[in-house]
């Protein structure tokens, strides 16, 4: 299977490189299938950086990423993220 690269045709490489260097947070927005996925593992393989991916959607909630407490039979636990 052919690996598929992001073309970045507007030096986002760069501008995302300068903000990681600077130890900033990048926020990448727009629609579905515009390459921002690809744009991501393409700058952490191009700069040996381990990449984990989670998806979000407007369904996500705190407790999906930190957890939440539960009470089970009248015992309180906490169930992680």
């Amino acid at each position: 299977m052919e690996e598929i690269q992001y073309l970045d045709w507007n030096n986002s490489n760069q501008i995302i490189k300068k903000a990681y260097e600077a130890g900033l947070f990048v926020l990448i927005i727009g629609p579905k299938g515009t390459g921002k996925t690809s744009l991501v593992r393409d700058f952490a393989k191009i700069n040996n950086i381990n990449l984990e991916s989670i998806n979000f959607s407007l369904r996500t909630r705190e407790s999906h990423l930190v957890g939440t407490k539960t009470l089970t039979d009248g015992t309180v636990s906490f169930d992680e993220g």
